[in-house]
């Protein structure tokens, strides 16, 4: 795979069960990597990206927390890639990974960890290391890609334009089983108490499908884990100013008289 064997501490080889199409979209998704990944990456920031990949600087966990350079090069016609450690601790390093078409919807991966420096007594460990992080990564992209090919593929469900309104039950009692997640004209959505107002508001991110069934929320939005795009929950709109916008969410109706809520197709909209 790389031309340099002699720094190679390990090879790691699995079955992702993606296309290969969507793993190549995982592979140009620089934004997710301290989201997705938190565990391993503190923060990204973008330094420049095109068709060839991109190259970013990279904070990782520690005290003080180390920053490195990596540039991430695409070699389309020989369906790999390699990052590249360009500055910082570990400068040097290479990661090659190699993508074969397993099928519709599975890809073979293998990823050589070529790492300068390394004793030939501590080859073994330090392969350990990154066979260790790197079986973590590719499982959190896995189960991200799974998703997101789902969601692509899932169609309206039958009789979801046919209903007006959901019935939700007492509110007091509404209440003690918040956050809670229904299905809702065609669409999941969740109902949760915000600052003593109950809101409703889609499950899935607009940016790449991401979950939001247990996404945290502050200040009045929703984030995204994947990306941590927020989302306001009273308009739905991107708090930063984007263009992004939640699909619309149904009314939450209370009864003033029954106390009684219930989901309205229509606009969303929140009460108290």
């Amino acid at each position: 795979m790389n031309e340099n064997q002699s720094n190679s501490v390990a090879i790691y080889r699995r079955r992702i069960r993606a296309s290969l199409e969507r793993v190549w979209e995982n592979v140009r998704d620089w934004e997710h990597l301290p989201w997705l990944h938190r565990e391993a990456f503190a923060r990204i920031e973008l330094l420049e990206a095109g068709s060839w990949g991109w190259r970013a600087r990279i904070g990782l966990h520690g005290d003080p927390s180390p920053e490195i350079e990596v540039a991430l090069r695409i070699e389309s016609d020989a369906q790999r890639y390699v990052a590249r450690t360009e500055s910082g601790p570990g400068i040097g390093t290479e990661i090659w990974t190699q993508l074969q078409a397993a099928g519709a919807d599975a890809t073979d991966i293998e990823v050589n960890f070529c790492i300068p420096g390394v004793a030939p007594a501590e080859r073994d460990a330090v392969g350990r290391g990154y066979t260790a992080l790197y079986t973590q990564l590719w499982d959190q992209d896995e189960a991200m890609m799974i998703r997101r090919a789902e969601l692509l593929g899932r169609r309206p469900k039958p009789g979801a334009a046919e209903i007006d309104f959901i019935e939700l039950g007492d509110r007091d009692a509404l209440l003690r089983r918040l956050p809670l997640c229904v299905e809702a004209f065609g669409r999941r959505v969740r109902i949760l108490d915000c600052a003593g107002t109950l809101v409703a508001h889609d499950t899935v991110c607009p940016h790449m499908l991401g979950p939001l069934e247990d996404a945290r929320v502050e200040n009045g939005a929703v984030v995204c884990p994947w990306h941590g795009y927020r989302f306001d929950l009273a308009s739905g709109c991107e708090t930063s100013g984007g263009r992004l916008r939640m699909f619309p969410a149904p009314r939450v109706e209370i009864d003033g008289r029954s106390n009684r809520v219930r989901l309205v197709r229509g606009p969303a909209a929140s009460t108290r």
